[in-house]
């Protein structure tokens, strides 16, 4: 059970409580020995800090003294039973627990200033409700607003909220992808051959394509197709380069952040420097490209630049044209979409990336006779799984951008999912409390868009209920949602 399932408000259970009061013991065996008394009392602070909901509290006024800096965020460690903690919503989406926060007017011997940290959600009240700044916007036509000027200012709450909502989406696209890939290489449902092949496969193409063209239903000439796309010099030269010069040295490596490549694809002013940084797509570039200092994103953006050239190349010697490659994975080519999901341009081959990578990493322990001829042994009938299970590497789902230097937009807070969750529940591709998972918010708490005054406070919701009452909801609640979560976990 996550220690505590609604972030937002403070968690009463008795369990959840008992871990808590552990956690400010600092465990059966107390604290360790290095810990002075100031980081014993900073992390008591912090563990209170993770069950109370800041944003309920009532008259947390933002201070205008904070002047703009560049935050940097952490994750609280705990002593106790931290699998459990690794697994709320701040883990599970890349937001902090807490903010690294100048002390006002206080400076150490040295004259730099003291630093504090604030829970997350007391930061967006009283740090970032404080920011505000005047957005970029075109001039009025003195024509025909004459007399009147430009106005307008943006508060930095709604900034980041707007970027909490896009980090959630990418964090959760990228854990459905991880969790859909993972099933491929565990023990499938009861069943023969002939099903086990098509449930590995029904969840490849799911992750690779989503449910565009009902593709999930691939007749036999379009399994082919992508067989044969797979197996061709376009995939392997792309992937052979990616593994030289990242995979060998990190073969445990996670997947590249999505959030990361997505958002750097889509900014079409970087179009021109991307070419000189990452090269056209040849796998022999015209000009040397310097790799020096990359990092994992720019190995994968590069592996995606080569599959996509490559690819366009692979459809036209194979008589295929643009107009010819409306569905499947042939549309992702020729493909123009930037979206946070199965719609954006790169979707595939960032899917068809971390598919290698697994595939990769399963067949260094249990190798396969015809792994570098197939590429992905698990879409063949030939594919058989180990003996016992192993354990790939969990997703990475990045981190949010907290910088105040970076673009103030407030556009991705109305996101509509580009596939019907209800169609891929009905194929068991997904669940129930997936889509749970991709609406929960960081608060249940309403605020006003600028975090301003609180709508309905939890206090006064609270008094209209008896303890008894707010005993038994709770309850429900927490049982619900973990009967939900096992019953997932069987399934």
């Amino acid at each position: 059970m996550d220690p505590n399932p609604n972030p937002d408000a403070p968690n009463n259970d008795d369990e959840d409580q008992a871990l808590l009061a552990a956690n400010l013991l600092g465990g059966p065996n107390g604290f360790p020995e290095s810990w002075s008394q100031e980081d014993i009392f900073e992390y008591r602070t912090s563990m209170l800090n993770l069950f109370r909901g800041w944003y309920n509290v009532q008259d947390i006024q933002p201070d205008y003294s904070y002047e703009m800096y560049e935050p940097q965020g952490r994750y609280v460690p705990v002593l106790v039973q931290p699998e459990k903690f690794e697994r709320d919503w701040y883990h599970e989406n890349g937001i902090p627990h807490e903010i690294l926060t100048p002390i006002l007017g206080e400076y150490d011997e040295e004259g730099r200033q003291k630093t504090t940290w604030f829970p997350f959600k007391l930061w967006m009240r009283i740090v970032a409700r404080a920011w505000w700044k005047s957005p970029p916007q075109n001039s009025l036509n003195p024509e025909l607003f004459d007399g009147l000027y430009d106005r307008g200012s943006i508060n930095f709450f709604r900034v980041m909220k707007s970027r909490i909502a896009r980090q959630r989406q990418y964090a959760f696209y990228t854990r459905l992808l991880n969790e859909r890939l993972t099933t491929v290489f565990d023990p499938p449902p009861p069943g023969d051959a002939a099903a086990h092949l098509s449930y590995r496969r029904e969840h490849i193409i799911f992750s690779l394509m989503g449910l565009d063209d009902e593709n999930i239903l691939y007749d036999s000439i379009k399994m082919d197709e992508l067989l044969r796309f797979i197996r061709s010099p376009a995939v392997k030269g792309a992937f052979l380069e990616y593994y030289q010069n990242w995979l060998q040295h990190n073969p445990a490596t996670q997947n590249p952040r999505w959030g990361f490549i997505q958002s750097a694809f889509a900014d079409r002013s970087r179009d021109a420097q991307r070419r000189i940084t990452y090269g056209t797509g040849r796998l022999v570039e015209r000009s040397p490209i310097n790799k020096a200092g990359w990092i994992h994103e720019d190995h994968a953006m590069r592996f995606l630049i080569v599959l996509y050239s490559l690819g366009r190349a692979h459809m036209s010697l194979n008589n295929i044209e643009a107009g010819d490659a409306r569905a499947g994975w042939r549309r992702y080519m020729f493909s123009d979409y930037s979206y946070v999901d199965f719609e954006d341009k790169y979707w595939f081959g960032f899917a068809l990336l971390n598919l290698l990578i697994k595939s990769w990493q399963y067949n260094i322990v249990y190798p396969h006779p015809d792994y570098d001829t197939l590429m992905v042994p698990a879409l063949y009938m030939s594919f058989e799984l180990g003996p016992l299970g192993i354990e790939l590497p969990k997703p990475n789902v990045g981190f949010i951008d907290m910088s105040p230097s970076s673009p103030w937009t407030t556009s991705d807070v109305n996101y509509e999912p580009s596939i019907d969750f209800t169609v891929s529940n009905s194929f068991g591709l997904t669940h129930p409390v997936d889509i749970e998972d991709l609406w929960q918010s960081e608060s249940e708490t309403e605020l006003d868009e600028d975090g301003g005054e609180i709508a309905t406070p939890l206090k006064i919701q609270q008094k209209k209920m008896s303890k008894k009452g707010q005993k038994g909801v709770k309850k429900g609640q927490k049982g619900n949602h973990t009967g939900q979560t096992e019953g997932v976990k069987k399934g």
